[in-house]
């Protein structure tokens, strides 16, 4: 897709008028455009008028909403800008829009919305019928050559972290026989060939037994596909001593081992969304040269009833040599995310963890299917990863790391257990037995177990796999 600036309108299959809700157009320079109006038409949000005309520049123009201007934000535009999507048909793929004013951030926002909003998973169509018109030219009239230039850059920007959450979508939404921990390690080798500031290691089983990574080789010995751990590093003229490090949870199926789940079966093979947020940001690292250093660890397997399972009952230890007492098995994301943890402080002794997941349904009686959960040991690290998820518009809400809770992680026979059943704090509990693993490492929890899967579709959001968290990390990251 070609991204162009522009002063004056050039021929397009649709052209976006964005409105405030009770304002009148913007003139323009075009004569046909300067009253152009619907008496239907209110501008309120995400509202949409088509007009059709008899014109060879613009046959078509849209009217949509951007809601009042004294209540105007980021998200605003960009859920607006999500609506322009449901308009793309096989005959537009030329877009120019006319933004109501010419503000860096709001439309870049309206942009990205758009091109967040376009997308679906279609690996697996054998219909060509059925797939998305791609978007051939996206124009923006902005007269200001100052402000173009500016939002440019930041357009260009936009379309690499975009297609970066769009891999991801197709990571998580692709069925688990499409998308095993081997597949996964593939396509995180492939990402790192892409730059050469960037490495991959992965690790099978053989090895991870000989690294005595207990917990993630227990909580895959049930199934058939291979238990793998991905190590991906990013280094160029890094301005960090002591690396940042992002953990992402990679159970390409959930089946929940022993304690097998009773229900949502067939969308069990998202809970490798946390791996792919991970091969999400190193996509974007492999186009910048971020001057940081950067590990990302997916540990990756399947949990499932075989008759090697773990068992409840059963004692882990973890590459820390911490003894865990399997309370449950379908705690299994805590298991492999502690050894992934240990084997970062162990290896690289980081400034810094975040570790992203889809841990808990508790999350989702918390906070629903819209806002992350956070829990953290550390101020600053809480404060940094606040910011960048405001600036992305992905919603996060930090929960206590309460010292009761910590200590309702300790075991009677083990030294931890994996489930605290009758402390029902479940997002904080699987929190806290995580921070057992960081040695008072600044460290950051996401849990993303409701918001990594849109049930139903959002304003700038499909159905299905939503990519959440891949953009906060980058700006993390950019601002580090």
């Amino acid at each position: 897709m070609k991204i162009s600036i522009q002063t004056r309108i050039t021929k397009n299959d649709l052209l976006v008028l964005p409105f405030y809700e009770g304002k009148s157009p913007k003139p323009t320079q075009d004569e046909a455009l300067q009253n152009q109006h619907h008496p239907d038409f209110e501008g309120k949000l995400s509202e949409q008028v088509m007009i059709y005309q008899k014109d060879k520049i613009s046959p078509r123009i849209l009217l949509i909403g951007l809601g009042p201007q004294d209540k105007e934000t980021t998200e605003t535009w960009r859920r607006a800008g999500g609506s322009l999507a449901t308009q793309l048909k096989k005959s537009i793929q030329n877009i120019t829009i006319i933004p109501p004013k010419e503000n860096i951030e709001f439309v870049a926002a309206f942009a990205e919305g758009l091109l967040l909003k376009h997308y679906q998973y279609e690996e697996v169509f054998t219909d060509k019928k059925r797939k998305l018109t791609k978007i051939q030219n996206l124009s923006l009239i902005i007269q200001d050559k100052k402000i173009g230039n500016a939002l440019k850059k930041q357009l260009d920007e936009i379309i690499t972290t975009t297609e970066a959450v769009h891999a991801v979508r197709d990571m998580v939404n692709a069925p688990s026989n499409k998308m095993s921990p081997s597949l996964l390690a593939k396509k995180a080798q492939e990402i790192a060939k892409k730059s050469r500031h960037l490495t991959c290691k992965v690790y099978g089983e053989t090895r991870l037994k000989k690294m005595k990574m207990g917990c993630l080789i227990g909580v895959g010995q049930g199934a058939q596909e291979e238990t793998k751990f991905i190590v991906l590093e990013h280094k160029y003229k890094s301005k960090n001593k002591k690396p940042i490090v992002l953990v992402g949870k990679g159970i390409c199926f959930d089946a929940g081992g022993i304690n097998i789940k009773m229900r949502e079966l067939p969308e069990m093979k998202f809970d490798m969304a946390g791996a792919a947020t991970i091969l999400g940001v190193f996509q974007i690292l492999s186009k910048y040269k971020l001057p940081l250093h950067v590990i990302g660890l997916a540990p990756c397997a399947e949990n499932m009833l075989g008759s090697k399972a773990v068992k409840p009952g059963d004692i882990l230890t973890a590459y820390d040599g911490t003894t865990i007492e399997i309370k449950n098995t379908d705690a299994e994301g805590r298991l492999v995310l502690a050894d992934a943890i240990a084997y970062a402080i162990k290896n690289y002794k980081p400034s810094s963890i975040i570790d992203v997941a889809t841990l808990t349904g508790a999350a989702i009686t918390a906070l629903g299917y819209d806002i992350s959960a956070l829990v953290s040991n550390n101020n600053d690290l809480k404060k940094a990863l606040k910011g960048a998820a405001q600036a992305a518009d992905e919603k996060i809400w930090e929960l206590p790391l309460d010292a009761d809770y910590k200590d309702k992680i300790k075991g009677q026979i083990a030294d931890l257990d994996n489930y605290s059943a009758e402390v029902s704090a479940g997002t904080i509990m699987g929190g806290a037995f995580l921070e057992h693993f960081t040695k008072q490492t600044p460290w950051a929890h996401i849990d993303m177990g409701g918001s990594a899967w849109a049930k139903e579709e959002k304003p700038h959001i499909p159905k299905g796999a939503t990519g959440r968290m891949v953009r906060t990390l980058w700006k993390f990251l950019k601002n580090s």
